[in-house]
Parts: structure tokens; C-alpha cells; sequence
């Protein structure tokens, strides 16, 4: 997504933030809100002259609002539609940024709904949990991407069953709306951009860790300082397990990717002994 697109989805982020107030009393209005949000996504992307009219740069601004307001208006609460304007207000480079811009936002009103009732901290957990379960099952992320079986509600259905029980409904809806829609590969890494998104609205910069097994705890201490000291600040750790790095460990935080697994090592060293 582009700079002009980003602004806009930053825009309307800021928007959610403020209308998705602590002192609300309506406990599940970021979850309608998010809804709504969502559903508006999969209508413009069934269809792509919509798109094009609620962001074309030849339209007035004000015009592309009274198109807003005359297809959501009679179906979706003010929060919503006050969100939807200032999307269609915004620059796009593309139509198709619109689509990415409404679940991106969607998803930012389900963790502000979080915060606003003290539950970032159940999501963050429970959104590490099951990035382990899915790191451990390679069977199950194929049958959550778009190589499983069935629609998309269908894998949604199945993600439900498997994590509903057990986790909040801001996670189940993250985890629902993610699978499905995603390639193969993709869902771990969008799993993960979600959790530092959330990790960012406590002031937190939350670093994902693979290990290839636990870790004693003078060993988190030298990583936790070594971290601290290679981003210039405090950082939260998530920290998952794969066998199959066979020791080392992978760090993740935003673009930084520092990988020092015994598996990378003989990889590379494959790749150098074959050329």
C-alpha cells in the first residue's frame, strides 16, 4: 500500500480511535463497528466498480460522501458511516487499496474495543497461543488457508470451532476474519502484524521469537538485554517453539529479521557447497 493510501487508512485509524472511547458503555460497539467495516470490504470486493466510485480522485469529495451515505447509511451506525467518510474523503493509488484499507481498520476497531475494555493483554496472549498451535500444525494452516477445503465461511467455521472456546471474541473475530483470505503462508505473518499492532497501542514494541525449544531464564535475560539494546528500547517478547530449527533462534520485530537457527546455517551452507 502506498504512502496516499496509507494516510488515508491512518486517517480513518484515528477516527476509530477517537469515537471508540474507554468510557463507553456499549461493550460490543467496536465489534459493530468492525462488522459493519468488514462487511462494506467484501461488497466492494465483489464489486470492483464500487471501489472505483467511492475512491475515484475525479469525483468531488463531497459527492463520494452522498454515495456513502445513500448505499451504508440506512445499515450501519454513525460511528461507521463517520469511518466510511473519512475513507472515501482520502487519497487512494489504487481502487483496490480501499478493500485493505476497510480490514485494516476493522481490525484496529476490535483491538481499540479491546483496550477500551482492559482485554489487550487477553488478546496478545491468545493471539501468541495460537500462532503456536498453527506453527506446530502445518496440517491445520493448510486447511485454514485457501488450499482448504470449502468457502471461506467454511474455514472460518472451522476456526471457530477450534479456537471459539477458548479464546475472547476480539481474538475469534481477528482469527475468523483472517483465514480464508489469505495464501498460503500468509496467515501466520498477518497473525503476527495484528499481535504488534496491538502490542503498539499499550506503547509496546512486541518482538516475536522462534526458539527451537524453551529457553532457561538467564537465557531470556541475555536476549531480553541484547534486544533492548539492538532496538533502543524496551520490547515485550512472543516467544514460540519449532523443533525444526534444530537450535538457534529466529527474531522478528516489523521489517528486522535476524535469524541465527542451525537450520538457516546448514542451508546455507548447502547453497554454498552446491554452487
Amino acid at each position: 500500500m502506498r504512502r496516499s493510501s496509507r494516510m488515508s487508512v491512518d486517517a480513518a485509524q484515528s477516527v476509530v480511535s477517537r469515537i471508540l472511547s474507554p468510557t463507553s458503555s456499549e461493550t460490543d460497539q467496536g465489534l459493530r463497528v468492525a462488522e459493519e467495516l468488514f462487511a462494506i470490504a467484501d461488497m466492494v470486493r465483489d464489486d470492483s466498480r464500487l471501489g472505483r466510485s467511492l475512491t475515484d480522485p475525479a469525483r468531488a469529495r463531497e459527492d463520494k460522501v452522498r454515495l456513502a451515505d445513500d448505499l451504508f447509511a440506512a445499515t450501519v451506525t454513525s460511528q461507521t458511516l463517520e469511518v466510511i467518510h473519512t475513507l472515501v474523503e482520502g487519497e487512494w493509488s489504487s481502487s483496490s487499496d480501499i478493500i485493505e484499507g476497510l480490514e485494516q481498520v476493522g481490525i484496529h476497531a476490535l483491538l481499540r474495543d479491546a483496550k477500551s475494555h482492559d482485554g489487550l493483554d487477553r488478546v496478545l496472549s491468545e493471539l501468541s497461543d495460537i500462532h503456536q498451535v498453527l506453527l506446530s500444525n502445518r496440517e491445520l494452516r493448510t486447511q485454514l488457508s485457501v488450499l482448504g477445503r470449502g468457502s471461506s465461511d467454511d474455514r472460518a467455521a472451522l476456526a471457530e470451532k477450534i479456537f471459539g472456546p477458548h479464546v475472547s471474541a476480539w481474538t475469534l473475530r481477528i482469527v475468523r476474519r483472517q483465514v480464508g483470505r489469505l495464501n498460503k503462508g500468509q496467515l501466520m505473518s498477518h497473525l503476527r502484524h495484528i499481535a504488534q499492532d496491538a502490542a503498539s497501542l499499550k506503547d509496546e514494541n512486541l518482538v516475536s521469537v522462534i526458539s527451537a525449544g524453551p529457553l532457561t531464564d538467564t537465557q531470556m535475560h541475555r536476549l531480553q538485554t541484547m534486544l533492548n539494546e539492538k532496538l533502543g528500547e524496551t520490547v515485550s517478547i512472543d516467544m514460540t517453539y519449532d523443533p525444526s530449527l534444530i537450535g538457534g533462534f529466529r527474531i522478528i520485530s516489523g521489517d528486522l529479521v535476524i535469524d541465527s537457527s542451525i537450520a538457516t546455517r546448514l542451508r546455507q551452507l548447502h547453497q554454498s557447497l552446491a554452487h
